[in-house]
């Protein structure tokens, strides 16, 4: 998951170029929707919700701009979606993203403050450079509201003389100076920063416990690819595990391998804990290792089941580390027998439950 952390000064430069990701399309659009999100996000001991509310964004921009940009839903060229997001204690978080009006996205910026005052300042520097990037790095400007009526003096004259003024008013003495004209220095526009990627990746190992599937308790490694979008509370994950019985039953040996697939619901439960409920599948295949297995019992056997899981995490910066017990249910439940003196005796069957303990840790990555 994307975090930063700096000064007030370098988050004011991050939104700056992050501002100016939507190119020439955002420059040059004249509507805009803005809509802002700090729902589920909890901060003080009484339980206040968020830092920013959206109609206090829009006045604030309103009056700094001397116009109202927005725009009802729908009928904007460019959408501005903006949102609180979980922290880490003592830092605040928010994200900016841009779109078009069929929803592609044109950039995302995150923020990152101390307090709720230096959010709201930054978020409002940011969605003032989405708007009119011109006026704010010091283009032309415009009047915060009205000229005042009751005021009978007429505005001093402007002290800037436009090229064609000063050939005219020039006197004639400086036909004579032979010194070079003045350079005219132009303002370069910011380059447009890249944008990043809709999609978070995060890879990591894990260690799984499990009981029901082999005749003993098995434990092995798991290796753990989750991938996560940007702006949603989801996570999609993908696990391959290697079960080691930690016995044998009966002089005999079974091994078994595993892939997982999920999907996940992320909900900040309080500081940097979060709590994952998650739903998928599994395939499991158990290799026994015994030739003294009746006849038929010695192949692998397949087994696919419903998924369910469930547990915290610790994000610490870009690292998560993670605890989850999760439940299969198969529908094939083999049962697997041996020969002694002619005679088949039960060895194992697979139980209704699965289930397995894992904990593990993964490290994000673009």
């Amino acid at each position: 998951m994307r975090r930063r952390r700096g000064t007030q000064a370098s988050v004011l430069l991050l939104g700056l170029t992050g501002a100016l990701t939507v190119g020439k399309t955002a420059l040059a659009a004249s509507r805009f929707e803005l809509t802002w999100n700090a729902a589920g996000v909890e901060r003080g001991e009484r339980g206040e919700r968020g830092c920013i509310a959206e109609e206090e964004l829009k006045r604030a921009m309103s009056t700094r701009l001397g116009r109202d940009p927005f725009v009802p839903p729908g009928q904007g060229e460019i959408v501005v979606d903006g949102r609180e997001l979980p922290g880490v204690p003592g830092h605040l978080r928010a994200r900016i993203t841009q779109r078009d009006p069929e929803g592609r996205v044109l950039g995302t910026r995150d923020l990152e403050a101390k307090n709720c005052e230096e959010l709201r300042r930054s978020v409002t520097f940011v969605v003032f450079l989405i708007v009119d990037p011109e006026a704010a790095l010091g283009g032309s400007t415009r009047s915060a509201g009205p000229p005042d009526a009751k005021s009978d003096e007429p505005a001093p004259p402007s002290t800037e003389e436009t090229p064609l003024q000063a050939r005219k008013e020039r006197p004639a003495a400086d036909k004579h100076d032979q010194r070079p004209p003045a350079t005219v220095v132009r303002r370069r526009r910011p380059e447009l920063a890249a944008v990043p990627p809709p999609l978070e990746v995060d890879l990591g190992l894990a260690l799984v416990a499990s009981n029901g599937l082999l005749p003993k308790s098995d434990l092995g490694p798991a290796l753990v690819l989750g991938v996560m979008p940007s702006t949603l509370p989801l996570r999609f994950e993908w696990r391959g595990v290697y079960r080691i019985p930690v016995g044998r039953v009966a002089g005999y040996d079974f091994r078994a391998v595993e892939q997982q697939w999920r999907g996940c619901y992320v909900r900040r439960a309080f500081g940097s804990i979060f709590g994952t409920a998650c739903a998928g599948a599994t395939w499991m295949a158990i290799l026994p290792d015994a030739r003294g297995l009746a006849k038929g019992d010695q192949a692998p056997k397949v087994i696919f089941s419903p998924i369910l899981a469930l547990g915290p995490s610790l994000e610490i910066g870009e690292t998560r580390l993670f605890a989850d017990l999760s439940l299969a249910l198969p529908r094939q439940r083999y049962a697997f027998s041996y020969r002694d003196d002619g005679r088949t005796t039960p060895l194992h069957e697979v139980s209704r439950i699965v289930w397995s303990l894992g904990i593990g840790a993964t490290r994000s990555f673009r």
